[in-house]
């Protein structure tokens, strides 16, 4: 499942507007874990062979 999120601020400050970004990100992790789910991440394994 892709999840996509687009809102909007009423702020133009940077440093303001990260810290909105931050409460938003932490919110959903915290309503997906709420619900015994979780983020899948990419990954990979490399298995090297001795010869």
């Amino acid at each position: 499942i892709d999840m996509f999120v687009r809102c909007f601020t009423v702020t133009n400050k940077w440093i303001e507007w990260l810290s909105i970004k931050e409460r938003l990100a932490i919110a959903i992790k915290e309503i997906v874990e709420k619900n015994n789910a979780s983020f899948a991440f990419p990954s990979q394994s490399i298995y090297v062979e001795k010869k």
